[in-house]
């Protein structure tokens, strides 16, 4: 009797023990789980966070690269031509010497006519040339942009102001003037009210997403050269009838008061069309060098590949402000807001299409690359 009701405890009460031990087992195992996943989740995070900064160190790895290669071919080059005008020195020196004893009076035309055209040799040219490494690297960077440009910079020698440069082009020009863009009826070039005491003749675009833009820089077929000097990007260049840039003098009293919303515009040469548009364009003033002071949030379809610059002053060619060691408008032909160095460089050199060329063309990285230049850039801030 005392076996049966032991064994019918068992039966009974057995099972709710055993429950009760799983479910402290299952407790514990969804904390370890929990516990696993808060540590995976911290995990990827900081991942993320290593792979981005990856990213941006692999893009200037990938600059500095291209940049070594063409100095190592610049150098090449410059030992090459050394080597070659010495070797015409010698010739000209044994031509010389052999037509003296064969033709005393002709000598000097004798030497004359040994001497490559567009070569002035020193009076010392009998000596071997030789040139240490370090002179020929301060040569390098000082003949590198000369050589890579193809088109001297455009100087306003008549003094011409920007409206007479907009009559000879037979565009008319709104009568009246518009205290902001929204005003303009229809695309064209309004003087535009930018304070009490300011105006200025700009192209409004009453097109784009229902217009309200000044248009601050314009490029379609490489007619202007933008590869300029500080001077001419702070008063502006070119015609509101062709290519040009406004002038960051004029920029920056756009945003002087409010931020304002910037537009990208571009296409490339299979007519595809793409945008980069920010909320919170500022720019800064003359003594801050006319520096990117902030861009706000990001959208559009060609990708943002200007926020990285947030912080950055402008720099040309004559005026080296980026965050490099080296200087970037020299390196990458343009006038632009270079950290080290960029991204985006619509300003830079105008090419067609491909190319084999890095990151010199007017290109935006995250639409096109870097060896991509662009058919079009129109850069809009909404006024």
């Amino acid at each position: 009797m005392l076996l049966k009701i032991g064994m019918w405890f068992l039966l009974v009460f057995t099972p709710t023990f055993g429950l009760e031990s799983c479910e402290k087992q299952n407790e514990a195992i969804l904390a370890k789980m929990s516990a696993d996943v808060a540590f995976l989740e911290k995990g990827f995070v900081e991942l993320l966070s290593t792979t981005k900064e990856m990213m941006w160190n692999t893009m200037r790895m990938e600059m500095r690269l291209n940049l070594l290669k063409t100095e190592m071919e610049t150098i090449r080059g410059t030992d090459s031509t050394v080597s070659s005008v010495g070797s015409m020195s010698d010739m000209s020196s044994s031509s010389s010497s052999s037509s003296s004893s064969s033709f005393p009076s002709s000598s000097s035309s004798s030497s004359s006519a040994s001497t490559p055209l567009g070569t002035t040799l020193p009076a010392s040219s009998s000596a071997s040339p030789t040139c240490s490494l370090g002179q020929l690297l301060q040569d390098q960077f000082k003949n590198l942009p000369i050589e890579i440009k193809i088109n001297s910079p455009k100087e306003n020698t008549s003094g011409k102001s920007d409206e007479t440069n907009v009559a000879e082009s037979n565009v008319p020009i709104a009568p009246g003037s518009v205290s902001s863009c929204s005003n303009a009826s229809k695309t064209g070039i309004y003087r535009l009210e930018l304070s009490k005491n300011n105006s200025a003749l700009v192209l409004c675009d009453a097109e784009y997403e229902k217009g309200g833009w000044v248009v601050i820089q314009y490029r379609f077929n490489g007619s202007e050269d933008f590869y300029r000097n500080w001077t001419d990007y702070e008063n502006g260049f070119g015609s509101l009838a062709g290519e040009f840039w406004l002038g960051n003098e004029l920029i920056y009293m756009l945003t002087a008061e409010n931020a304002r919303e910037i537009a990208f515009l571009m296409e490339d040469f299979d007519n595809v069309k793409a945008a980069a548009k920010y909320n919170a364009f500022k720019l800064g003033n003359k003594s801050e060098k006319y520096s990117l002071k902030s861009l706000g949030s990001f959208s559009g379809n060609a990708g943002d590949s200007l926020t990285r610059n947030v912080g950055s002053k402008f720099s040309t060619h004559d005026m080296d402000n980026d965050k490099s060691s080296s200087h970037c408008a020299k390196l990458y032909l343009g006038g632009w807001w270079y950290d080290d160095c960029h991204l985006s460089n619509l300003n830079g050199k105008y090419m067609t299409g491909p190319t084999k060329e890095y990151a010199i063309s007017m290109c935006w990285s995250s639409f096109k690359g870097f060896h991509y230049s662009l058919k079009t850039s129109r850069i809009m801030v909404r006024f």
